[in-house]
């Protein structure tokens, strides 16, 4: 117990330097941190002091040391690539950011209205809203995910407009995002809107962190809340708040167990089951990037749909998101993980340097689905949102052809 504490602490505490790194560098991925903290490290700290049942600590042990060395690699990564090349060459783009209000008023009525229109040739109205349950949302097809895209794309632009007082266009996205929220009922939007914010508050704002704790207290409630509300089918189910209530205090209750933050459990599980009961360590991710590239096999499974067949139900079709060690982890082992997670902080170092500026008002907000789904596991359909945010930042800066300022060293 005492060792495992020990090493509790050491893990928390590379978490804390790698958000102070970040931090200082105006990184906009410094979120992952506290993430991952509140995904592995806050659930097994709870099980060491005693608070929910534990784990074999042996388990436990291994768990801990296997983060803090992909920590280790993935800071590495991230602190030789801003390091060496940070000071190099530098990318900021001069204001203003438009050149009139009415630039930036067309660009998010223009989102707008592709929202409206999406939904609108989808058969999404208000009734449909009501007696919807938030599985019918898979029916729009691709749309669903341009939607997501977009709205994701508006939530850099609200905070924006909230800073000039653009009140209107505010208003506007408030009402739209809110309308694919409760129609969606995903916590994807929460996640999008709070990282935005919170990077859009330290890195361009320079705010102090204090505002962002109590905001990440409101978003979480938020976030279970919306689990409640899916819990209980259509709006027309809910006959009485009372039973949102209820609800809503069960999964805060096994938050733990059956909750958001459960999925360290399947990390520790595959801890001690993987290359044992459990198939591991096949590389999916590589199979099934080359299988997209026409390079592969394409009909085998990703290694979180895999876990799923292995370890809940085969055939079902659902997946398993173990935290982003557990993934790592069970699909490349030790050695080529520490390899791939140093790679990564590398990519993010790349990004650190290059989005910087206004282009970052486009991509926040897929940084925040890339964020949580970094943290929990789901790393390639967060490579996916941040491709996605990337290609939209870069589009719409060049359209807009924003002035760069390049900085080289003398």
């Amino acid at each position: 117990m005492i060792v495992n504490t020990a090493l509790w602490s050491i893990f928390v505490g590379f978490l804390a330097v790698g958000f102070l790194c970040e931090y200082r560098l105006r990184s906009p991925f410094l979120l992952v941190w506290p993430m991952i903290f509140a995904f592995v490290g806050l659930p097994i700290g709870l099980e060491i002091a005693g608070v929910i049942p534990p784990h074999d600590p042996r388990t436990i042990f291994y768990g801990l040391s296997i983060g803090i060395v992909f920590s280790v690699c993935y800071l590495s990564g991230f602190l030789v690539i801003t390091h060496n090349y940070g000071s190099l060459v530098s990318t900021a783009i001069s204001p203003p950011v438009f050149r009139h209000r009415g630039q930036f008023a067309l660009i998010c009525f223009t989102a707008i209205a592709l929202i409206v229109f999406l939904l609108y040739i989808n058969g999404v109205t208000l009734q449909l809203i009501w007696f919807s349950n938030w599985r019918d949302k898979s029916e729009l097809g691709f749309d669903s995910v341009l939607i997501s895209w977009l709205v994701a794309g508006l939530a850099g632009c609200l905070f924006y407009a909230l800073e000039k007082r653009y009140l209107f266009v505010a208003i506007s996205i408030i009402g739209v995002s809110l309308t694919v929220l409760v129609f969606y009922r995903t916590r994807g939007i929460v996640a999008s809107y709070f990282v935005a914010g919170c990077i859009y508050w330290i890195i361009h704002k320079r705010g102090s962190f204090v505002p962002v704790v109590i905001v990440a207290g409101i978003a979480a409630f938020v976030a279970v809340l919306v689990r409640s509300v899916r819990f209980m089918g259509s709006f027309s189910n809910v006959t009485d708040l009372s039973d949102v209530l209820f609800i809503f205090q069960r999964h805060l209750s096994e938050i733990f167990v059956s909750g958001d933050l459960s999925v360290y459990q399947y990390y520790l599980q595959i801890i001690e089951q993987c290359g044992q009961t459990l198939d591991c360590f096949n590389f999916t991710y590589l199979t099934s990037i080359a299988g997209r590239l026409g390079l592969g096999d394409t009909t085998s499974s990703r290694i979180e749909y895999a876990l799923f067949d292995q370890l809940v139900q085969e055939g079902v079709g659902g997946s398993i998101h173990p935290t982003i060690f557990g993934t790592i982890f069970a699909d490349f082992g030790l050695v080529a993980g520490m390899v791939f997670v140093l790679l990564l902080g590398g990519v993010h170092g790349v990004l650190k340097i290059h989005v910087t500026g206004q282009r970052m008002l486009f991509l926040i907000g897929f940084l925040g689905s890339y964020t949580v789904f970094f943290a929990r596991g789901s790393i390639f359909n967060g490579l996916v949102a941040l491709f996605a945010g990337i290609v939209v930042s870069f589009v719409l800066a060049y359209m807009l052809r924003f002035k760069v300022v390049k900085y080289r060293r003398a």
